[in-house]
């Protein structure tokens, strides 16, 4: 019987990660929305991935298992599993993640066409040491969701790693750009918010995002500062006046250069109070 429910895609690229890629599977099999595809891309796992997905395949017909014989990175993979869907809304989910049981549910009932996106409140934690999500006990329709315009974006990314969004937007974007060294999801959101608009987050935590120290991970390596500089250019003609002073501490943060103090006076504002203080930090000689 088919579904009166809108039909939710969810996109997961891995790489060697079986294990936790079961988890994050489980975690959308969980969810208290049932019109759900999940759709894996393995970028060029050498791991027992693909029993594991041959399982799953076999067991759920939802799931659909795609494989890239060499990797070619993560927006190739997540680009490849957006343009299998079929779903009228999509979302994603990286393979050392876990989503919230009613977080599709609750996207689902707040999303409405105004908006450029959705995104969430998150727990940034080591999977291995994550206990549970608490009871969800509010009703959503007294979820508090707050307005994030262009200027917000970008200033900083504050919409995390993950968006909810119909599907046409996210592919009338190109969705993820494969040029990008680092940065794309940052840089995703923002070509979405250019387009369509200001987007919404809602503050409750649907999603934890894993903090294991010891992870592999593009933005504890050399192409962070590519991907920030590249970005900065990308995006320079729509900063206005905070945002430049902003994007100028950031530089010098990733590239872990020491401004001089007459630098850091002029670009200090509340705000931004953050990352001055990082910025001071690697004046003083430590590094992040």
């Amino acid at each position: 019987m088919k579904s009166n429910k809108p039909l939710v895609s969810v996109y997961i690229p891995t790489h060697n990660r079986s294990t936790l890629l079961i988890q994050a599977i489980e975690s959308v099999l969980a969810q208290t929305y049932s019109n759900i595809e999940i759709i894996v891309c393995s970028d060029g796992s050498t791991d027992n991935t693909d029993q594991v997905m041959q399982d799953y395949c076999q067991k759920y017909s939802n799931i659909k298992y795609l494989k890239n014989i060499i990797a070619k990175g993560a927006c190739f993979s997540r680009n490849r599993c957006i343009e299998e869907a079929e779903g009228e809304y999509i979302t994603g989910l990286d393979d050392d993640d876990l989503f919230h049981p009613n977080r599709i549910e609750i996207f689902v009932k707040l999303y409405n066409n105004d908006d450029a996106f959705l995104c969430s409140s998150i727990i940034l934690k080591p999977i291995s040491k994550f206990k549970g999500f608490s009871l969800f006990k509010t009703k959503t329709n007294q979820l508090k969701c707050i307005k994030i315009t262009l200027d917000d974006i970008l200033f900083e990314n504050i919409v995390g790693n993950q968006i909810f969004i119909p599907i046409k937007k996210l592919k009338s974007v190109n969705g993820f750009s494969e040029d990008m060294p680092a940065w794309q999801d940052y840089d995703t959101w923002v070509k979405l918010m250019v387009k369509y608009g200001n987007a919404r987050k809602i503050e409750y935590d649907l999603y934890v995002a894993d903090d294991e120290p010891q992870r592999a991970r593009i933005t504890n390596s050399n192409r962070r500062i590519d991907g920030c500089l590249k970005f900065y250019e990308k995006y320079d003609h729509l900063l206005n006046e905070k945002n430049k002073r902003n994007a100028h501490l950031r530089k010098a943060i990733f590239s872990n250069t020491k401004l001089p103090f007459i630098e850091l006076v002029k670009y200090f504002n509340i705000e931004g109070g953050r990352n001055w203080l990082r910025a001071v930090v690697i004046k003083l000689g430590h590094k992040f």
